[in-house]
């Protein structure tokens, strides 16, 4: 048994690659493309920033390895760690790959797929309000190379009535986030790096990342469909190690197809110790 307090879980060793996991962990939908990534102090992954998925969640999970194929199960409040569970619906998600999954630390590949359910409990499109259960699925496929310098990555998911938390706009009053999505919605993001032969620690980066959130199959909306369909974001920029534990990074952010596109240029750091 491992018990892990940053996490508040432990991990039960059954057999030989068998693993169950208990308590606030992290969730299997996005866990291996972010690694691929590897930039998370940039940006985090499409599924994550458009909170198609919570990166933890508390739960009872199993995983299960053969060989170089992995699987892992979990069944959770679905809220995420953020919130408390608000009713007696739970998440299911499910993952199973082929490959290396860090690639940002070693060299290879990966290929996989992951899919969730979460039933809620929606008004319907009827005029007078009669709640109905809505079940609101992801699945996506995934995959990444690592080697000769280079470092490669996709992942495509499907959405289906999607249920997201609601935000809170600049004027701080709440926004019905479910209403930007249709009953179906894609997300795609493709991304790169490539480390410079030629200077010790430089390396280049890029991603693109596509939101079709289907809003024409959407009745619960009558505003401009034109300013909520097919948004783009690139973030494409420079990478430095200068010593250990400290990374620089030059790069722009730039968004399109919403009411306001903008472009941003920013400057990060990052510090590990």
């Amino acid at each position: 048994i491992i018990l892990d307090i940053k996490n508040a879980k432990f991990d039960l060793k059954v057999t030989e690659g068998t693993k169950f996991i208990i308590g606030m962990q992290g969730m299997n939908m996005f866990n291996v493309a972010e690694k691929t990534w590897g930039n998370r102090f940039l940006g985090k992954s499409a599924m994550d920033a458009n909170k198609w998925s919570a990166s933890a969640d508390l739960g009872i999970g199993i995983s299960q390895s053969f060989g170089d194929i992995s699987t892992s199960f979990l069944i959770t409040n679905g809220e995420g760690y953020k919130s408390k569970s608000e009713d007696n619906n739970e998440k299911i998600s499910f993952q199973a790959m082929y490959g290396e999954k860090r690639l940002d630390k070693k060299d290879g590949f990966n290929l996989g797929g992951v899919y969730s359910t979460l039933t809620y409990t929606s008004c319907g499109t009827s005029g007078e309000c009669i709640e109905e259960e809505t079940a609101e699925t992801v699945m996506g496929v995934f995959g990444g190379f690592s080697g000769f310098g280079v470092r490669v990555g996709f992942d495509y998911n499907i959405g289906a009535d999607l249920d997201l938390e609601a935000i809170k706009d600049q004027e701080d009053t709440q926004e019905d986030e479910s209403a930007l999505y249709g009953e179906s919605s894609t997300l795609m993001s493709l991304y790169a790096s490539y480390s410079l032969p030629f200077i010790e620690g430089l390396s280049i980066m890029g991603r693109y990342d596509m939101l079709n959130a289907g809003v024409e199959n959407n009745p619960n909306t009558n505003e401009d469909e034109s300013t909520k369909d097919d948004v783009a974001t690139i973030i494409a920029g420079l990478i430095y190690n200068c010593t250990d534990g400290l990374t620089v990074a030059p790069h722009i952010v730039q968004t399109t197809g919403t009411e306001n596109p903008m472009m941003d240029f920013n400057l990060s750091f990052q510090f590990k110790f």
